[in-house]
This record gives structure tokens, C-alpha cells and sequence, in this order.
């Protein structure tokens, strides 16, 4: 075993560090859409779900386990107290193995239920009785905390419908992912009109098919503005107005380029459940471009190119190199959803305007 990898305020590493790992204490086959199934245990008394159990195989570790104490003058006084036990054991490294297949999964190890099951026999009153004790990873009154470290995932989109999409299509997929460019060439002949704009919103809706079953939308979609006077390079930047109406924030601006914060309930971008006429479900989006399109109204503005993603963070280098932190979980959620080309007319992709004729 590495026996650096143990518990240290004082030692840094980069994401990509693992520990080295000389001998395998337990595996097991994790299937994602089985997780939310119940699992029953101890005879039907208990159950769990959502919860990954990796048994630890007899052998050495267990022994080792089983002969450790408690008494302050023994050499193996293990658990005497959390000192000893953390230089007794440098501590779990829990891997994956892309030998079976290839999915991304959250994993919790500040959950409660985060724990070392040890699972044993003692005698009770002269009864030999079955028990349990728990070794938490983690402890809000103060216990061992995890540390966790980042594989290199490389997608790899070639010969998948997200490299070469149908027309009728566009995917989304949560960053480091892909996004979708979007123009909007009816809006300059809108502009310039006398119009008072009541709400404004760019609608995206799920296409479902079968593998989208096993998968779940990003939590959050996300638009900005390709600054078109930018040239080839294109450079971006935040909506005016609608990220918070009530912040004093310009995009033309660099000390103010951004709000405060994302008034997310104004925004919108959040995605919802929605269910069609044969009672299947479907994810979708509502963007806010009310003011954005007022604006544009108003002083017969330029028509930006929108883009759509699922970030993690956003990124404005032209402000600052600093990135600002969104919504999303990295890597959390794809989605393929129906084009502005897309035959179904009530799940294409649109831009909805409400507004009043000023005369």
C-alpha cells in the first residue's frame, strides 16, 4: 500500500494523483439504473438504496482488524483513539475500472451512510450473538473527512449522433461537453417595430428515445450573446439585462460585466418535467429574454447569435481570468432535444415573444 496516502493538511497534489494500490480488499459490478432498486438486508429488517457496498474479502486487512486494541500502552492500540487508528490505517482507495464500461457517476463520501461495516460474532451473556460495528468516513462532530482525486475522462464522440447530428436534432450535454449555436434571422426584421415586449423566452424541449431513459437532463441550461463584432475568433458574452434585473450590471462594461448573482427565478434555465398527450414525460428549458429583447427594440439593436450550454462555469476571459462558478454539477446530464428544424412544431425549438402593437 502507499503509505503517503493518508490524512494531511500540510501535503498537496495535483487532481490527477492516486495512490498506489498493491493489493485489491473487495470489487464489485456497479450497474447505474439498478442503484435506485432496494436492496434488503439482514433478513428483510433493513434495506437501502442508492447505495454502492463493496464487500471486503477475508484475509489480511480483516485480521488485522481483528487484532488491533484499544489499551494505550499496546503496540497495536489502533483504536485507542483517531490518531491511532490514522497511522495504523493509511485509509481506503476506492477506483474504478473502465474495463466493463464507461460511465460517470457521483459518489457522496460525506454521506452518514458512508462507512466500514465490520460485521461479527461475540459472545453476550454466555450467548454467541451477531453484531455490527461502524467506522464512519466522515463526521459532522468532527471525524476524518475524505480526500478525492479526479480520473481523466476523454470523450469520445466519433461515430455517435452527437458528432454528426440529424438537422431535426441538437444535444446538450453538461461541461466539459457540447453546446448549441443558435440564430434567430427573424428578429431583425422585429426590432423595428414599435413594440412593448411583456415576456420573451427561448423554449427548448427532450426529443425521448429509448437510451434517454437511462440518462438525466442537466439541472440548468445556460445562454450568452457571440459578440459577432468580434470577427472570426469569436468572443462571448453575458445577456444584458436578464441574469438579474435587479443588479446594475453591462456586458459593455468591464468592471460590471456580470451581476452579483444569477437571479435564477427571473432567468429561468432550470430544467422542468414536462408530459405530452401520450403521457410521456419529457425534459425542457425556459430562458428569459424579455429585456434583452426590449433592448433590442428600443434602440434597434444587433441581433447576437445565442449559445446554449450546461456549464460548470462560465468563462469571460476578455473581463477577467477569473471563471465564475454555475449552477451544474460537472459532467451531470445529457440531452438531445428538438431542433428550430425539427418536424414536430410543438417541440421545436423557438424563441416566444408576448407583446402589445404601440401605434
Amino acid at each position: 500500500m502507499d503509505s503517503s496516502f493518508r490524512d494531511s493538511s500540510f501535503k498537496l497534489r495535483t487532481t490527477m494523483y492516486a495512490p498506489m494500490v498493491s493489493r485489491l480488499l473487495g470489487s464489485t459490478t456497479v450497474t447505474p439504473q439498478n442503484l435506485f432498486n432496494k436492496l434488503i438486508l439482514r433478513g428483510g429488517k433493513d434495506s437501502v438504496t442508492s447505495q454502492i457496498r463493496i464487500r471486503i474479502a477475508d484475509g489480511i486487512f480483516i485480521n488485522k482488524i481483528l487484532t488491533r486494541d484499544s489499551v494505550r500502552t499496546s503496540t497495536k492500540n489502533a483504536f485507542f483513539n483517531d490518531s491511532a487508528f490514522r497511522r495504523d490505517f493509511n485509509g481506503f482507495a476506492i477506483t474504478a475500472s473502465n474495463s466493463a464500461g464507461n460511465g460517470l457517476m457521483y459518489i457522496n463520501l460525506l454521506d452518514s451512510r458512508t462507512r466500514l461495516e465490520i460485521h461479527y460474532r461475540k459472545t453476550n451473556s454466555g450467548v454467541k450473538d451477531t453484531s455490527v460495528a461502524y467506522l464512519f468516513v466522515a463526521s459532522s462532530s468532527g471525524g476524518i473527512f475524505p480526500s478525492s482525486t479526479a480520473n481523466e475522462i476523454i470523450r469520445n464522440r466519433v461515430g455517435f449522433p452527437a458528432s454528426t447530428p440529424n438537422a431535426a436534432f441538437n444535444y446538450l450535454q453538461a461541461a466539459p461537453g457540447i453546446g448549441i449555436n443558435v440564430s434567430i434571422p427573424g428578429l431583425d426584421t422585429f426590432k423595428m417595430k414599435n413594440r412593448i415586449i411583456h415576456r420573451a423566452y427561448l423554449q427548448i424541449n427532450q426529443v425521448v428515445d429509448d437510451p434517454d431513459n437511462k440518462f438525466v437532463a442537466p439541472l440548468f441550461a445556460y445562454l450568452d450573446l457571440k459578440d459577432i463584432q468580434s470577427g472570426a475568433n469569436a468572443i462571448y458574452k453575458p445577456i444584458y439585462f436578464d441574469l438579474n434585473p435587479n443588479s446594475n450590471y453591462n456586458p459593455d462594461v468591464q468592471s460590471i460585466f456580470f451581476p452579483n448573482s444569477i437571479d435564477q427565478g427571473y432567468y429561468g434555465g432550470r430544467v422542468k418535467t414536462k408530459t405530452d398527450q401520450t403521457s410521456l414525460t419529457y425534459s425542457s428549458y425556459d430562458i428569459n429574454v424579455s429585456r434583452y429583447i426590449q433592448r433590442m427594440v428600443i434602440s434597434n439593436g444587433i441581433n447576437y447569435d445565442f449559445r446554449i450550454r450546461a456549464p460548470f462555469t462560465l468563462s469571460y476571459p476578455q473581463y477577467t481570468s477569473n471563471t465564475i462558478d454555475y449552477a451544474n454539477q460537472i459532467a451531470f446530464g445529457r440531452v438531445r432535444v428538438a431542433s428550430g428544424a425539427n418536424p414536430d412544431k410543438k417541440l421545436r425549438m423557438k424563441l416566444v415573444v408576448i407583446y402589445s402593437k404601440l401605434n
